[in-house]
């Protein structure tokens, strides 16, 4: 398979403590994965500071921000990669998954 049809696709939320945890899996596994040639998009609700759409490897989308609103905002970070990119797998994740990159390879 060719690693750059993979992408790996992980919610967060803008609250300071998800944004800490983004900036974590960035410095330990993520690194793995531009390694790896994988693909990388952190995904979360757009607000007042961020419009929908993608902003370097972070895609904001129109959702709530509560845990009810998780089927929603997954459903549109979905459909914004169907829509915009080709790629053969998608490996769905939030902040307290922890992805071992070789074992994916």
């Amino acid at each position: 398979m060719d690693p750059s049809r993979v992408i790996i696709l992980s919610m967060f939320c803008n609250l300071p403590e998800y944004i800490e945890e983004k900036n974590a899996v960035e410095k330990t596994w993520g690194r793995d994965v531009a390694k790896a040639g994988f693909k990388q998009f952190f995904y979360s609700e757009a607000d007042f500071n961020h419009a929908p759409g993608l902003v370097g490897n972070v895609l904001y989308v129109k959702s709530g921000s509560s845990r009810w609103s998780t089927y929603d905002k997954t459903m549109s970070a979905l459909k914004y990669v169907q829509e915009n990119f080709d790629y053969d797998v998608i490996v769905k994740t939030n902040m307290s998954t922890y992805v071992n990159i070789e074992i994916l390879k």
